[in-house]
């Protein structure tokens, strides 16, 4: 069912009656609406339209309607359609009233199908009992509809089982039956046909639309039987094809290929599959047809090529059939080949049989070259090999033909000179090879003789499908060299053991042929081979094995000699141990008698004696040095080398050498100075080694009765001690001294080190921006000898003392000393607290002046807190009964506890540590300047101002600001707050050390109270130091603007003439006014806002250039912002003589309210629809 609205309009002045008079078919029915259509409801209607909607159900209570219209009133109908079928229909009503009748018509249409199917389909040629399949794109180019093909002109809807079937007519098969197909729609129908008769086959069928449309399709296609007969052979052309047909091929040599073109004719309209079959039953093949199977085409010819390939001496032959397939699986021999042909041997031979050559002598090493043929009568070419191993043979057999090549130049890369026996050597150029057909392919035989005398041997040549290999005899006689050596002894004379010398030797060809020669020595071979077993039999990898040492090295080892040439050859020697020498070198000589060569020497070891041999003292302290002197002698007539193990045990001892390393003549004598520093306390005895280049080490024995340790003290005290006395111990308490006497008598009593008593130095509070002194006193209260302790810290180091930094700092600033004093420290420090020096001179007062201070500070802002020693680096020489002062000094730059230590190293102290601890007062915390906006720090107490904010902003305000750690340790602080209009984030954090943590704070005006100001103290307290305040202030304002004009007045305002007014609204107030316009209209188009520009009180240019703004935004407006409204005055659908409305401008729910009034002219003339 199809619904459709009809509207029916009373235009004249007068009410009228209205009646209906219904469709005559059933297909159409008509019912009235519910609801009588009121007057601004009413549309447009045009008579005219076929707009259809689908309905849910028929509609009840179909039948004439009629009634009363009132003037410009509507009355709506609905019109049903409810077809029986997919036609097309049509049909009217009539509309009945006093004045008129008019008929409206009704029309029902479907749009038509348009098919792009051919109206005649050629399937073309096919093969009978074959089949072919054509695929057509159908595409529907007019309305939808669904199709069914049949074989009779009528009428069909298809059913739901006909789209999965086939519709079969005669040879012809249609792929799908019945298909739907909307507007702009395609599939693929497939048409096939099979044949069944060598004719023309023609079918008229017919497609059914379910619109009761008949389409007329004409189906066209031919059968046909395929011929295929041979042509000719090789050009020569065949009579009868029927049958066998006989292809004779000639007597051929093995190994040799004859081809034969067949030439076949495929006359019929079809392309034909094919294949050859091979009916022979003789083993061994050797006759191939090319191609085997394919596709013969269409009126066109194909050749096929046959190949006779024998690999035996013997007759062949073949029986090919030429087979057509079919799609059935029934193959039609269309004709038979019987192929014959015998192949016959090789016919290879060698020129000449025979290289002699007894006449002229060759000589020995000398390479000669001749050159024989490889002749081939055979009707192919061959593959030969001279001189092949048993494998290469078997691969030239074996191998196939296409990868003998490779296989050639393979074996044939790094082919060298290889002996056939122990007299020559030969070579083949080329030794693999391929010889073509009724050739001479020469060959270079190059060859060498190694002995004198006379020579025969047999050449090999082994031929690719040969049994036995061919054979050349080769005769000669051989003359060999002779050599002379001068000296014929060598004589080495005295050598060092392990010491390499060298003796040379020179070798003369007297022969006049060239002479190749090689020096070795039997002992050192016999040597090698020991070592070589010994190796393979050991149990540890021979990676741990040392190389193989010759006592022997020839320079050169080998080499070659013109005739009548010398070279001079060097033998270097290395005597393994202390031995008279008796040996023999051999020259051997290719082809010739080998020569020996004696050799005569004597090997020595050095021998060096210290004098005295036991060095004794008395008494000494532990890291004070000793020094002596002891003499070396060398009793040997060898120059040698001397080198001083240096101890190096920070738990015994440790020495040093002048020299430590040198050389010693044969029977010279070195004093050499020796400085002993003992570290251990007791009895000391211990050897002193040195060692000797190839020859044995020796020592002497360094002792001392009793070694005693080093007596030293550390104390701390605030001021410079005026007397430096050795039996005070300053800084101490009474109980403090008498517990390290207790002690250090009971360490005494036990033999043990004496305690030495180890301060703690406290600078307690310290105030920020100052610099504390404190003094270390140490006393050395040895005997003897002094000692240098070195101070290090080991947190917050000084990269120098106190003294060079402010040198550094301060290097243009002129020296001012005052009178009669005396500067330390430069122009630059000024003590704290008086102090006295070591001749007891008084210092006056002094201070650090004001840009010095600075300067420190700045240096050690980052560390917080710094320890640096007054002058020096830290190192200081105390001699024995004596006291020296180390001022140290404390730069407190930031706030914080801190606790450091003071690392020493020297005599007697190593690796004890002096704590150090300070607490710098003053403030952690500070407001980071110039960053936040409203942040005031130039009063008592810092003040974060909000912005001025109306009472209806919603809107949170934010200032974010920052709070600086001063000190040089991470502080945890906590915000706390008495309002709670103001919030900080995060209230709790740990602000880094020397950096700033980043806080928000927010301010939530009460919604809708009354103006007011608001305050709140907030307090920031930190762990360390004291707390940090901040007086948060922001105040709220009544959101008003200033308008002009005050009241909008549109006068004798006539139908269809709209009118345009501006009104300025100006913020006022200190606050951002945010507010949205509202038209107060109960009549849609009366009053609008046609633009809205906005004009920035700080931009002068903005009164030329205003930004316009969307007329439905909401707006924010600065301090003294003008914001220009146009707003227009409609009276086309205004039915009164004089109208009264607002502009509303709404602040999130408090208005402001702008009047407008309007009169009207002409009120009779206006049409109320």
């Amino acid at each position: 069912t199809y619904e459709l609205s009809l509207k029916i309009r009373n235009v004249s002045s007068l009410s009228r009656r209205c009646r209906v008079v219904p469709p005559k078919t059933g297909y159409f029915s008509i019912s009235l609406e519910n609801n009588v259509v009121g007057l601004k409801e009413f549309e447009p209607v045009n008579p005219h339209s076929t707009i259809l909607t689908r309905a849910a159900s028929m509609p009840t209570g179909a039948g004439p309607a009629h009634g009363l219209l009132a003037p410009g009133m509507a009355v709506g109908y609905t019109v049903r359609f409810t077809p029986d079928s997919l036609r097309n229909f049509n049909d009217s009503l009539v509309v009945c009233s006093e004045w008129s009748n008019f008929e409206v018509l009704l029309s029902a249409v479907r749009p038509p199908v348009n098919l792009t199917l051919p109206s005649t389909i050629d399937c073309g040629y096919c093969r009978v009992n074959s089949s072919i399949c054509m695929s057509l794109t159908v595409v529907n180019n007019g309305g939808p509809g669904s199709f069914i093909f049949s074989d009779k002109p009528e009428s069909k809807l298809a059913s739901e089982d006909d789209y999965s079937k086939d519709f079969s007519l005669g040879p012809f098969k249609i792929s799908p039956m019945a298909f739907s197909l909307r507007s702009r729609e395609s599939r693929i129908v497939q048409f096939k046909f099979i044949p069944k008769e060598d004719k023309e086959h023609h079918q008229e069928i017919y497609l059914c639309c379910d619109n009761m449309e008949i389409l007329n399709y004409q189906l066209v296609g031919s059968g046909t039987n395929p011929t295929v007969e041979l042509i000719n052979i090789s050009g020569v052309p065949v009579q009868n094809t029927c049958g066998t047909t006989l292809v004779v091929f000639d007597n051929i040599t093995i190994g040799s290929t004859q081809t034969k073109i067949l030439t076949y004719e495929n006359s019929s309209r079809v392309p034909v599959p094919y294949h050859w079959t091979n009916t022979s039953k003789v083993e061994g093949n050797c006759i191939f047809i090319s191609p085997l199977s394919g596709l013969f085409p269409a009126q066109q010819q194909l050749n096929f090529e046959v190949k006779f390939c024998p690999e035996r001496i013997q007759p062949y032959s073949s029986f090919l059939k030429l087979c057509l397939e079919s799609e059935a699986g029934q193959d039609a021999v269309v004709n038979t080949l019987n192929l014959v042909g015998e192949g016959r041997g090789l016919l290879v031979s060698l020129e000449p049989p025979i290289i002699t050559n007894l006449d002229i002598p060759f000589t020995t090493n000398s390479v000669s070259k001749r050159t024989l043929f490889i002749v081939n009568d055979s009707d192919c070419d061959i593959w030969f090999l001279f001189e092949g191993k048993s494998d290469e043979v078997k691969e030239l057999n074996n191998i196939s033909e296409y990868k003998l090549m490779e296989w050639a130049n393979a074996k044939q890369k790094n082919d060298k000179q290889f002996k056939t026996n122990d007299f020559i050597n030969l070579k083949f150029l080329p030794r693999i090879g391929r010889a073509q057909a009724h050739t001479k392919t020469p060959i270079q035989v190059h060859f060498s003789l190694l002995r004198a005398g006379i020579v025969e041997c047999g050449l090999r040549c082994h031929i690719r499908g040969l049994a036995d290999p061919l054979s050349i005899l080769f005769e000669a006689r051989v003359q060999g060299p002779t050599l002379r050596v001068e000296p014929d002894t060598l004589e080495l004379g005295v050598m060092q053991v392990g010491s390499e010398v060298e003796v040379q030797a020179t070798l003369i060809n007297i022969s006049e042929v060239p002479i190749e020669f090689i020096l070795l020595n039997a002992a050192d071979l016999l040597r090698h081979e020991s070592w070589r077993r010994e190796k393979e039999g050991s149990e540890v990898s021979s990676t741990s094995k040392s190389d193989f040492q010759p006592q022997y090295v020839f320079v050169p080892p080998a080499g070659r000699l013109a005739p009548h040439e010398s070279m001079v050859v060097t033998v270097f020697y290395l005597p393994l141990e202390a031995y008279s020498i008796r040996d023999t070198i051999e020259i051997q000589v290719a082809g010739g008698e080998t020569l020996l060569v004696d050799v005569h020497g004597e090997s020595q070891l050095p021998n060096v004696v210290v004098q005295p041999s036991n060095v004794k003292i008395d008494l000494i302290y532990t890291e004070t040095p000793v020094q002596f002197t002891v003499t070396l002698h060398n009793q040997s007539a060898l120059e040698t080398e001397f080198q001083w193990a240096v101890i190096e045990d920070r738990n015994l001892a440790q020495t040093t050498f002048h020299p430590v390393a040198g050389i010693l003549a044969p029977g010279q004598s070195l004093p050499v100075e020796v400085t002993v520093t003992v570290l251990q306390t007791g009895p000391l005895r211990i050897l002193i080694p040195c060692t000797i280049r190839d020859g044995e080490p020796f020592a002497f024995s360094f002792s001392c009765p009793n070694v005693l340790p080093p007596s030293i003290s550390i104390c701390d005290s605030k001021t410079l001690l005026e007397k430096q006395e050795m039996d005070v111990e300053d800084g101490r308490s009474i109980e403090e001294f008498c517990e390290y006497l207790v002690l250090a008598a009971l360490s005494k009593s036990l033999n043990e080190p004496e305690q030495q008593w180890i301060p703690e130095v406290d600078f307690g509070q310290v105030p920020l921006g100052t610099i504390a002194t404190h003094y270390l006193n140490i006393r050395n209260h040895s005997l003897m000898g002094q000692i240098v302790p070195t101070f290090k810290f080991t947190d917050m180091t000084a990269p120098s003392s106190l003294d060079e930094l402010l040198k550094t700092a301060n290097k243009n600033i002129p020296i001012q000393n005052k009178k009669g004093s005396s500067s330390i420290l430069s122009n630059t420090r000024q003590s704290l607290v008086p102090f006295s020096g070591k001749g007891g001179a008084q210092y006056s007062q002094r201070r650090i002046d004001n840009q010095n201070l600075n300067t420190l500070m700045n240096t050690f802002a980052k560390k917080g807190c710094a320890m640096v020693f007054e002058t020096g680096s830290g190192t200081i020489s105390v001699a024995a009964g004596s006291m020296q002062t180390l001022p140290l000094c404390c730069v407190a730059a930031l706030p914080g506890k801190y606790v450091t230590s003071l690392q020493i190293e020297g005599q007697g102290i190593s690796g004890s540590s002096i704590k150090l601890k300070v607490e710098v007062t003053g403030n952690t915390l500070a407001f980071v300047p110039g960053f936040t906006t409203g942040l005031l720090l130039n009063s008592p107490i810092a003040k974060l101002q909000f912005p001025q904010t109306t009472i209806f902003d919603k809107q949170l305000l934010k200032r974010t600001f920052r709070v600086n750690n001063q000190c040089g340790q991470a502080i945890p602080i906590q915000w706390k707050n008495d309002s709670d209009n103001f919030q900080i984030d995060p209230t709790i954090c740990t602000i880094p050390p020397n950096s700033f943590s980043t806080f928000v704070a927010t301010f939530a005006p009460p919604f809708g109270s009354a103006p007011n100001k608001y305050t709140a103290k907030t307090r920031c307290v930190p762990d360390i130091g004291p707390s940090l305040d901040l007086l948060i202030e922001a105040a709220t304002l009544q959101p008003e603007l200033e308008l002009y004009p005050s009241t909008l007045k549109y006068n004798e305002c006539y139908s269809g003439e709209p009118q345009k007014k501006t009104v300025c609204l100006t913020n006022k107030s200190l606050a951002q006014a945010k507010f949205r316009l509202i038209v107060e209209s109960q009549e849609e188009g009366i009053f609008t806002v046609i633009s809205v520009a906005q004009i920035s009180y700080l931009d002068l240019r903005s009164d030329e250039n205003p930004t316009y703004l969307s007329t439905s935004n909401e707006y924010n407006l600065n301090p003294n912002d003008k914001l220009i409204v146009v707003v227009e005055f409609n009276p086309s659908n205004v039915f009164t003589n004089y109208v009264s409305r607002s502009l509303i401008i709404d602040f999130s729910g408090h208005f402001q309210r702008l009047p407008w009034t309007a009169y009207l002219l002409g009120k009779n003339n206006y049409l109320l629809y």
